[in-house]
């Protein structure tokens, strides 16, 4: 059996409760908001500290998990569901696990019900008839709001017998609370419409809520415009649809020309992710998509002189504007080199300094590349999946600061397509596109001041299995030495960015 339909035998088994309302409304302003009910989809609630979670059924139809201390909620989209609501939908529960319906709103945007609902009494001498009617409907108290007392935040469970939506009208129409609403998840799909932002998990993960950058509500402050990214590797589609109007200048250093020349994938890709252009209706949108490019293109494989072109591209960047540079490769150890990186440390972005991001590496839990490790100024990033933990081939060790998404990523490639490619490499620009977001909210910080605002606003991942521990000679929080300080936040990076 199919494990969505032992979802559901398991759960109509239990029994019909309660049938949906036809018409169904909250209250907002003590008025009636009318909305409609999304048959193609519903939300199966888990208490967190069951022991058999109907959410761990694997099942190609969930589309998102919602979790928090309480609950694992998820959003299922299912034929095979929606073809049971012959007459309307019904409130289905076990023990631990029961059934909420999904919504949209008169603009068709998604309402996904939570277990959850907010109670404003009249006046704080009636709790106790909240406690009451809490106890009579088995409903929780969860909370009470420390600024505004007489709001409370209780949840249904599954001996409540109605789900949120009814359970809130039900207590607001007996007359004796000031206001009563229902809490929803939104979708958050506002902050993109490219047809192919949903399979952009590092920006949208649809799996697993905190395993990603944050980045819809970083967009409410920042795209990164006016800033620009040097990408120095094998080359940009400079004609892509996706990243054409947002190319600022390009070289080739192969003949120290203009425009600069694709020789692979590579750059195109890591371009993509960076700053793809948002919401035009193509493709993708890149982590700063209001961000220039700067490409600075060379033959990186089987090539003479490397270090000699990697040099003069970093020279190029920080001398032709760049504020960030954006690195993906790895070279042997080089003076040349590290002059050139010394200089647009110190010189670039009017003596600010460059932002140099570099891919910690594909060295299957070893040390990191270089030049990684050549000054603490540059930011190092190791790959993490979809899940949430490292990938196997990231590199680790005492220069890591941080992880950003490196597995599967989807971005431009030549010949205007979209392709997915992993590695370090993928990582590296996600944490590029965040700089700039965070130049784009200040642009007098200097190098050290962008790497610091990242390092201490990062999502602590996988510390079940990796502690992360207070390090003398890393200042910004707890670090490990597998995922550096965590996974990179933008949101979190962007708030705590000081307006100039």
């Amino acid at each position: 059996m199919k494990p969505k339909l032992f979802i559901l035998t398991v759960l109509w088994g239990f029994g019909i409760i309660n049938a949906f309302p036809q018409s169904p409304y909250y209250y907002h302003r003590g008025q009636k908001v009318f909305i409609q009910e999304d048959t193609s989809k519903c939300c199966v609630v888990n208490l967190k500290s069951s022991t058999s979670s109907l959410l761990r059924q694997v099942d190609a139809d969930r589309i998102k998990v919602i979790t928090d201390s309480n609950f694992d909620i998820a959003i299922y989209s299912s034929q095979s569901i929606a073809a049971t609501r012959s007459s309307g939908w019904s409130y289905l529960t076990d023990s631990t696990s029961f059934m909420l319906p999904c919504y949209k709103n008169a603009n068709g945007k998604d309402l996904n019900m939570t277990p959850y609902l907010y109670v404003k009494l009249k006046r704080k001498e009636d709790l106790p008839v909240l406690e009451s009617r809490a106890a009579q409907h088995h409903l929780t108290i969860v909370s009470q709001s420390k600024s505004m007392p007489l709001w409370y935040t209780l949840s249904i469970t599954a001996r409540t017998g109605k789900h949120t939506l009814d359970m809130a009208n039900e207590l607001f129409e007996t007359g004796l609370s000031a206001c009563v609403n229902p809490d929803f998840s939104y979708a958050e799909l506002d902050c993109s419409y490219d047809p192919d932002f949903l399979n952009q998990w590092p920006l949208y993960n649809l799996f697993y809520a905190d395993v990603d950058l944050s980045i819809c509500s970083a967009w409410n402050y920042a795209t990164g415009s006016g800033i620009k990214i040097a990408i120095v590797d094998e080359g940009v589609e400079l004609s892509h649809q996706d990243l054409q109007p947002n190319i600022y200048s390009s070289i080739d250093l192969e003949t120290m020309l203009s425009p600069s020349v694709v020789y692979s994938s590579h750059g195109t890709h890591c371009a993509g992710i960076a700053a793809a252009v948002r919401n035009n209706g193509i493709g993708i949108a890149g982590v700063a998509p209001d961000a220039k490019i700067m490409s600075a293109s060379l033959r990186i494989s089987a090539s003479t002189r490397v270090v000699n072109k990697f040099a003069e591209a970093v020279n190029w960047a920080w001398e032709n504007g760049a504020d960030i540079i954006s690195c993906s490769w790895t070279c042997g150890q080089s003076d040349y080199l590290e002059d050139a990186i010394d200089d647009a440390l110190r010189f670039g972005r009017n003596g600010k300094g460059c932002i140099i991001v570099k891919s910690a590496g594909n060295t299957n839990g070893g040390g990191v590349s270089y030049p990684a490790a050549y000054r603490s100024e540059i930011l190092v990033v190791g790959s993490i999946n979809q899940m949430g933990t490292l990938s196997s081939y990231s590199a680790t060790g005492n220069e890591i600061d941080f992880v950003a998404p490196g597995e599967i990523i989807l971005s431009t490639s030549p010949g205007n397509s979209y392709t997915t490619g992993s590695g370090t490499s993928m990582a590296a620009p996600h944490v590029s596109g965040i700089a700039a977001l965070i130049l784009e909210r200040n642009p007098l910080l200097s190098s050290v001041d962008v790497r610091n605002i990242i390092e201490r606003n990062t999502t602590k991942i996988d510390s079940e299995n990796y502690s992360y521990t207070t390090t003398s000679s890393r200042t910004n929080g707890t670090w490990n030495n597998r995922y550096g300080y965590g996974l990179v936040n933008a949101f979190q990076a962007i708030i705590d960015t000081p307006r100039w």
